[in-house]
């Protein structure tokens, strides 16, 4: 099981996990400074639920990809 932390970035979001603990999101354009975790509000917000199943899809995607090897440098996902 890999461990430690994972980000990727689409539009203008960034998914973050840390192994062990739930994931952050955040809207880069809105909030550059990534103050405002949106994952917080992903109980009452629907859409919030959404864009934080699509980052973690993505994420396992990008790591299958990789033949199950820890991803190196930064990749971008564009959702189509």
């Amino acid at each position: 099981m890999p461990c430690g932390m994972f980000m990727i970035r689409w539009d203008n979001y960034k998914y973050v996990y840390y192994t062990g603990y739930s994931p952050q999101l955040f809207d880069l354009e809105a909030d550059p400074e990534e103050n405002c975790d949106l994952a917080a509000r992903s109980d009452s917000d629907s859409g919030i639920r959404l864009l934080l199943k699509e980052g973690r899809d993505a994420l396992i995607i990008g790591m299958r990809s990789e033949g199950g090897k820890q991803m190196q440098g930064q990749r971008h996902f564009r959702r189509e």
